[in-house]
């Protein structure tokens, strides 16, 4: 593997996905919360470049089978 090509495969850390719901699994509330910051900064950009963002608001919580935070889509959202 070329020096560049490791380099873009470290940047592109993914999250492990929880076995009982399929979503990513984040091991702290903070690691959820920055992910959440990331996608409202995404959506941002994209309203004021007049583009469509396909983030919709998102909140985080704890999972009882992992014992991990995921992101869900906000009720009434």
């Amino acid at each position: 593997m070329t020096p560049k090509r490791a380099a873009q495969s470290r940047r592109r850390h993914r999250y492990p996905r929880c076995a009982a719901t399929g979503l990513s699994r984040f091991g702290e509330r903070k690691d959820a919360r920055l992910a959440i910051e990331a996608s409202q900064r995404t959506r941002g950009r994209a309203v004021l470049g007049n583009g469509v963002s396909t983030w919709n608001d998102l909140r985080c919580f704890k999972c009882g089978s992992c014992r991990g935070f995921h992101l869900a889509m906000r009720a009434g959202a």
